[in-house]
Order: structure tokens, then C-alpha cells, then sequence
């Protein structure tokens, strides 16, 4: 007899803002299955614990590092003990060391044979990486998220009222009705949206599935970690970069140019490594079996004039972490570079004192991605064409998640909950034993994301008298005059190509992850665009042309503001978390 299908839902809580009173007062939860009739709420925490009891299965909360803080306080107070024994009244939980929660395991009965009842806890927000206000908007959704007012005092047992209830019903169907169309409608039931586009990618190999293991251990064949941490500091992020000419001036007119699906590009365009790496000594010599290489080089630099610097140094405190460097100052550093940073290099550099003390080599070869990317790419243009919000987003995050997952870090040691009966606080330590799974295959993100990088800054070079700001699949220009050098390289919507964005009355760029544009709209108007790392859509409401800069500050406690909000962030208290408001400076 087949085991029944395990039911999934979406769930949500309400919570107190006072630390003193840190409770939930509104509990949320739906089905997730096609009509989104099956909705159940209450004003008590217990009665999920009750309603997961009963029924089992998989409970995603949207950003579960928030509301798993409750959860895990009150199985702690339910008389629950973290283990990794799997036996009744025990819970588990994937935390890793960065704090990023993934999922809670909780064994709350027996079953026969020995066997333990257990319900799941997950977090969509790792299936659906942005807020759910997005993903209304991004699914065209037929519903959208509402607001409320938290800081209103709700006693225990309040009763909620039809605007609360209209509320966290609209949160928890907004993220049932995105989790639908994933898990049931595109089949994709990984734990993280990364782990879907990869399990998918396996079966694109073969178009029978049959030999689909076979070929991607072919490809990708496994390495062991000390292997693998060989090539991971060749692994790299975007280029972000502000040109220093014109940073923090209020520049006039310009335009902003974006490359279709940069990262899928790559994959789908560019020669890439596969296979087992071969090792050499000294200086790569050329290979036609063997055309890319990662190598281990040492050498001192100076920017040439005219031209965009590439070069950051992470792990060293002689430098600034996130800084592009234009000189050594006359000293000799050490990198792990892929070929085609190296190149980049070369080009940008005048490099000396070089010293090549060995690395790896390894077949290539191109197509290993079409039929993945050419699928995903063909559902998004006809999910386009239909107006189907939808599938349309699910196709982008499927192009743009896969990548990243052949350089997961293979350490995930993470963290354990330890409560405190005294204070009632629960707090999370690192486990004292490092744990690690397999690297996946970590060289080919190191390509990717060079080639990435690449078409960024070769782009901006070709510019360079106009160039105000990158980051990483975009480019920012001063004038409105379509360059020549890339007139042959913009479509709006062919993969790999730069689309024209907008354009922009007048801007200013502040620093990496920092600028405000004034984007010309179609009627003519503006439109200021407020882009600021870690700086919340409440508090971009204070921002203008003129105000932002540097030393930007927004306090909660200022009489000159109106009390509305600002940058809230978390604190641990007894029963779960609060959000505080804090005060917000652009430093």
C-alpha cells in the first residue's frame, strides 16, 4: 500500500513588539493545494504545535529565521530537547553558522515498528528569495499583501479582527499560491530554490532521465575537500564598482543598461571546465586537451592609466575587503586566479615581479547547459507572451539559481539551540565538530562568475569616458547617446545581450550598493530610484536627491521626524524575537 502524499502548508505568526511581552498573538495556516479553501487561524501559538500534531507534514513560515525563534522557545517550554536521536519529544534543525535557517525537524509521537511521528518546519523564504510583498507582485498573484499596525497592544486571547484576520490570510496565500506553482505545478520539492534548479539541470542531461546521474557524475565528478579549498578562492562575486570621478557628484542625464540573464548567459556561450583537474608545477603550459586552468600566482601591480581596476584582496587586513586596488604599493601579493582573470588582469595591469608556483588544468567544452538553459529560457518567453506573472518568475529563478550551487561550501557546520530555564532565553552556538558534505563542483563556479565578471568590466572599459557605476549586470553611463562601441551588443530581450534599462534625468553615486536616480518615465516625470544596502523601503520614503550622501541618518528618537518607521532590527528575547527600531546612517 502507497504512502499517503504528505500534506504541505504555509504558515505565518503575528507577534508582540514589546520585549517585556514577547509573545504570538495571531497564528495563520493554509493548505497548499489548488483551491486555497482549507484555512485555519487562531490567537495561540500551541495551536500549531496542536494542529502540526495532528496532522503532520511540511510547514513553511516565510523567513523562518524570525518566526522559528518562537517555535523553538516554545518546544523548549512544551518540554521538547534538541537532539540528533530522532525520538519522540526531540526536535532537529539545519542552522548554519551564519545564522541562516533552513529547517526544523520535530519528533512529537510514536508510531508502530519503532517508527516516530514527525512534522517538518521549512523556510519558503529560501524557495522564494524576496519579501512577500514581491512575490504578489512577481507572481501576479490575484492577491496582495495588506498592512497593519504592530505596534498596537494585544492582550493575550485577543480577538483578532476582520482587518487582522483579512491580513494574515492574504500573507500565508500569498506564499501558498508561489509554493503551488513550484512544488506542484512545476514539480520542483527541494528544500532551497538552489537545490531545485541543480535536481533539475541532473535530468536535463539525458532527456530520458535513465543515464542522468551517470552523466553528471561524469561531468562533475566528486573531489574531496582538501581539493575542493584549493580552488575556492578563485571563486568570486560580481563586479561592483563606483568610478571614483564621480563619486558622491550629482551627475546629469544618463542611461543604465542591464545584460539579459548574465550569469545563464555564460553557461549557455562560454567554454567551460568539466571532467577530473589536473595538476601541474610552475607555469601553465598550452593544452588544446586542457584549455582552462585555475593558477597559483604571485605578483606585484599597478593600474595602467585609463583603465578599470579588477583587483580585490580578501582575508588580508593590509587592504580594504570590498576596495579595487589600482597599485601593490611595490609588494608581492599572492592569488588563485582563473585564466580568464588573469587575462583580465594583464590587460588592466601593468603586473611584475611574477611568480607561477603551480595549479589545475581541465578539459572544456561548450553545450553542457543548453538544453537546461534553452528550456527555462523558452518558458519564460512564452510565459511572457501569455501574461503569466507566474511561471515567469519561477523561469528566472530557475535561470539564475543553478550556478551558485556548484560553489556551495562543502563546511556546514552550523548551529545548535541552547535554553536558558532561567532567563527563558533561547540562544544558538556553533557546534564544536566541523561537518561537511561533497563539493558539488566547484571550478565551474569559478568560470561562470568569471566570464561574468568579464563582460562587465570589458563592457565599461569600451566606455570608460562615460562610465559612472557597475554592479555585476549592470552598467551606468553618463549622456544619452547610445555608445557605438555597444550598439551591436543591446536587445531587449536576447540572452547575453545588454537591454537599455532606463534613463535617468540625474543621479548620484554614493558608494558600492549606494546611488539615487532620477528615472525618466514614460509620461515624462521622475522617479526617484533609492538604491542603499541594508536600507528598508521605510526609510527610503526620507530620502532625496539632495539628503542622501554620507552620514545620512535617520534616528527613530529625532522630535524632526513623524514617529512613522524605520530600520527595525531583531533582538532574542524570552519567548522569541522583537523588532527594534534603530537608527539608519549611510556611513
Amino acid at each position: 500500500m502507497a504512502t499517503p502524499k504528505l500534506k504541505s502548508y504555509s504558515c505565518d505568526f503575528e507577534t508582540t513588539t514589546d520585549p517585556n511581552d514577547c509573545r504570538v498573538w495571531a497564528v495563520g495556516i493554509i493548505e497548499i493545494e489548488p483551491t486555497f479553501s482549507n484555512y485555519y487561524e487562531s490567537n495561540d501559538i500551541d495551536y500549531f504545535f496542536k494542529f502540526a500534531e495532528k496532522n503532520g507534514g511540511k510547514f513553511f513560515f516565510h523567513n523562518l529565521k524570525f518566526d522559528g525563534n518562537f517555535i523553538v522557545s516554545r518546544l523548549f517550554e512544551r518540554g521538547y530537547e534538541w537532539s540528533t536521536e530522532k525520538k519522540p519529544m526531540t526536535f532537529d534543525m539545519t542552522l548554519s553558522n551564519m545564522g541562516q535557517w533552513y529547517m526544523v525537524d520535530v519528533y512529537y509521537g510514536q508510531k508502530s515498528k519503532g517508527r516516530v511521528k514527525k512534522f517538518t518546519i521549512y523556510d519558503s523564504l529560501k524557495k522564494l528569495p524576496m519579501p512577500v510583498k514581491a512575490i504578489a507582485k512577481s507572481f501576479g498573484l490575484p492577491i496582495m499583501k495588506g498592512d497593519i499596525d504592530y505596534h498596537v497592544y494585544r492582550p493575550v486571547g485577543h480577538k483578532l479582527t476582520k482587518e487582522e484576520s483579512a491580513y494574515l490570510r492574504n500573507d500565508v496565500e500569498i506564499v501558498a499560491r508561489a509554493l503551488y506553482i513550484q512544488m506542484e505545478e512545476n514539480k520542483l520539492t527541494a528544500m532551497t530554490v538552489g537545490s531545485d534548479a541543480l535536481d533539475n539541470f541532473k535530468l536535463s542531461l539525458d532527456e530520458n532521465n535513465k543515464k542522468s546521474k551517470r552523466l553528471f557524475d561524469y561531468h562533475f565528478p566528486t573531489f574531496n575537500v582538501e581539493l575542493d579549498n584549493e580552488f575556492r578562492p578563485a571563486y568570486k562575486g560580481g563586479f561592483t564598482w563606483v568610478n571614483p570621478k564621480w563619486q558622491g557628484i550629482p551627475v546629469g542625464k544618463g542611461m543604465v543598461f542591464d545584460v539579459n540573464s548574465l550569469y545563464p548567459a555564460m553557461m549557455r556561450y562560454k567554454l567551460l571546465p568539466y571532467g577530473d583537474p589536473i595538476p601541474f608545477n610552475g607555469k601553465y603550459e598550452e593544452d588544446e586537451k586542457h584549455p582552462l586552468y585555475i593558477q597559483k600566482i604571485s605578483f606585484g601591480f599597478d593600474l595602467k592609466d585609463g583603465h578599470i581596476p579588477t583587483i580585490q584582496i580578501k582575508g588580508n587586513l593590509s587592504w580594504k575587503q570590498n576596495e579595487y586596488l589600482t597599485s601593490s604599493n611595490g609588494e608581492v601579493e599572492d592569488f588563485m586566479l582563473t585564466n580568464v582573470d588573469w587575462k583580465l588582469i594583464q590587460d588592466h595591469y601593468h603586473v611584475y615581479d611574477i611568480e607561477f608556483t603551480g595549479g589545475y588544468k581541465f578539459r572544456a567544452k561548450t553545450g553542457m547547459f543548453d538544453t537546461y538553459i534553452d528550456y527555462w529560457t523558452e518558458q519564460k518567453k512564452q510565459a511572457k507572451k501569455d501574461k503569466n506573472l507566474g511561471l515567469y518568475q519561477l523561469s528566472k529563478l530557475m535561470l539564475n539559481s543553478l550556478y551558485g550551487k556548484f560553489a556551495s561550501n562543502p563546511k556546514v557546520t552550523g548551529k545548535y539551540p541552547r535554553y536558558d530555564k532561567e532567563t527563558g532565553v533561547v540562544k544558538y552556538k556553533l557546534k564544536e565538530i566541523d561537518e561537511f558534505k561533497d563539493p558539488v563542483y566547484t571550478p565551474m563556479g569559478c568560470f561562470i562568475t568569471a566570464y561574468a565578471r568579464e563582460m562587465t568590466i570589458r563592457t565599461a572599459q569600451t566606455v570608460f569616458d562615460r562610465i559612472l557605476y557597475c554592479d555585476t549586470d549592470s552598467i551606468h553611463i553618463l549622456g544619452t547617446d547610445i555608445p557605438e562601441d555597444i550598439k551591436h551588443m543591446i536587445h531587449d530581450s536576447d540572452l547575453g545581450k545588454w537591454a537599455h534599462e532606463s534613463t535617468f534625468a540625474r543621479a548620484k553615486f554614493v558608494r558600492q550598493k549606494t546611488y539615487v536616480e532620477d528615472v525618466i518615465l514614460e509620461d515624462g516625470g521622475t522617479h526617484l530610484d533609492v538604491k542603499c544596502a541594508g536600507m528598508p523601503d521605510s526609510v527610503k520614503q526620507y530620502v532625496t536627491f539632495e539628503n542622501f550622501s554620507v552620514g545620512f541618518t535617520l534616528d527613530p528618537k529625532d522630535p524632526n521626524n513623524d514617529g512613522k518607521k524605520f530600520k527595525m532590527l531583531p533582538s532574542v528575547v524570552k519567548g522569541g524575537v522583537v523588532l527594534k527600531d534603530t537608527i539608519f546612517t549611510i556611513k
